[in-house]
């Protein structure tokens, strides 16, 4: 399970924010303001081992998220591929959303 992986402290995953892509753009998205994903697994492994974020039930939530989010990093394509036609806007409001309120939380923190 993936969540496991994140809580064992293995680098599987790599935390993004969803995608924003323009219909007539399909440029690849450039998670992290510049980061590569390796970047973002390095980071993302590091909060893995910290035992502040192991040890306690928040901190093992929040390493939970950021691995599920890394599903958008691995699949995005294959999300695309197999969402269908009358699913598209609503996920793609959705992905807007949760990216406006991922984007907030980084503000938050800085």
């Amino acid at each position: 399970m993936t969540a496991v992986t994140a809580v064992s402290g293995e680098t599987s995953a790599c935390a993004a924010a969803p995608a924003r892509f323009s219909v007539e753009s399909r440029a690849p998205y450039d998670p992290g303001g510049g980061r590569s994903p390796a970047e973002l697994r390095a980071i993302f492994g590091s909060l893995c081992r910290d035992p502040s974020l192991r040890l306690n039930e928040a901190g093992r939530q929040v390493l939970r998220m950021l691995d599920a989010c890394s599903a958008v990093v691995r699949d995005r394509q294959r999300i695309i591929d197999t969402v269908p036609a009358h699913c598209r806007e609503p996920l793609s409001q959705l992905a807007d959303g949760y990216a406006e309120i991922w984007q907030l939380l980084a503000d938050d923190l800085r």
